[in-house]
């Protein structure tokens, strides 16, 4: 089976592969038993660092999370007028009070979901508060009207540039946006998926035609195994590597164990060309919006290829 070369682990990576040598003689399940200390040691670390709770629907300031979603956002918005110098970095401090005019995430939106928006309209003179305000409430109202889950979202908060108001605005125009590329890709999905067409693709709920395709990928290898969540049962990077393997031809050992296997997967998203996707907490914690983002352009890749 084809390797890749290990980069260097995180240090709670480290240390969990420093007792795993040290115990090479432990039965299965002390192994099991490290990888749920692990897991445990990692949420309370994303607590105490980050003082929020670990929760698979919350944004943090984690700098490679936030590298995910402004990749994508700078990604998108090559050649469109802001006042952002691309690509936006979360080494910049300022980084969400420079996104806090929303000019750039209606300029993002109507280039994610193109005539839902009227860009006319958008304030690009932005002298107070109430100009951000305007901005944003252009941006919500079209952003529900498009589908994007954003009730809970508002736009004071934005205005005030709220690093995690910012990124569930960001992720829900990008969930979107990728929906729309998938179901465009029905040729490909009738080969995983029986019996769908054009029309019943277009009303069938994103997550389940992920799940389906995974699951289609997964049986077609010979696995009985089911997924049945975008979360928790991503956990131990079983369905990532066996779509890796099968669609991509990449050639990861499903025999390694959980933390070894999500390194491989880390290692194997560069191969995408498509920027960071997930980080390892993301895989470990089953955070749902990072597996979104990853299944969605695995799917998409794959379809590039096989066409």
């Amino acid at each position: 089976k084809g390797t890749f070369p290990r980069k260097a682990p995180s240090a709670l990576a480290a240390q969990w592969e420093q007792n795993a040598i040290s115990s090479t003689n432990t039965t299965s399940s002390s192994t099991k038993k490290d990888i749920e200390e692990l897991k445990n040691l990692m949420a309370k670390e994303r607590e105490q660092v980050l003082g929020l709770p670990n929760s698979n629907d919350t944004f943090t300031t984690d700098v490679e999370e936030i590298s995910i979603l402004l990749h994508f956002l700078s990604t998108h918005l090559k050649g469109e007028k802001i006042p952002n110098k691309l690509p936006l970095s979360p080494d910049n401090p300022k980084i969400f009070s420079d996104l806090s005019d929303g000019i750039a995430l209606c300029r993002f939106f109507n280039k994610m979901i193109p005539d839902m928006l009227d860009v006319r309209v958008i304030t690009t003179k932005v002298n107070d508060k109430r100009d951000k305000i305007d901005n944003w409430n252009l941006c919500i109202q079209s952003g529900k009207a498009a589908g994007c889950r954003l009730n809970d979202v508002k736009p004071d908060a934005l205005a005030d540039g709220d690093p995690e108001s910012l990124q569930k605005v960001i992720f829900q125009i990008a969930k979107v946006g990728l929906e729309t590329d998938i179901k465009m890709c029905e040729d490909y999905l009738n080969q995983w998926i029986p019996g769908v067409d054009v029309d019943s693709i277009a009303v069938m709920n994103i997550d389940d035609i992920i799940l389906k395709w995974v699951n289609g990928v997964v049986a077609k290898a010979g696995h009985s195994r089911v997924a049945k969540n975008l979360s928790k049962d991503f956990q131990d990077s079983f369905f990532y590597t066996v779509i890796f393997n099968e669609v991509l031809g990449v050639g990861l050992d499903l025999d390694l164990n959980e933390l070894e296997r999500a390194e491989m997967i880390l290692m194997s998203c560069e191969e995408l060309n498509r920027g960071p996707l997930i980080t390892l907490p993301g895989i470990i914690d089953g955070v749902y919006w990072q597996n979104y983002m990853l299944l969605s352009s695995l799917l998409l890749t794959a379809s590039d290829v096989n066409k």
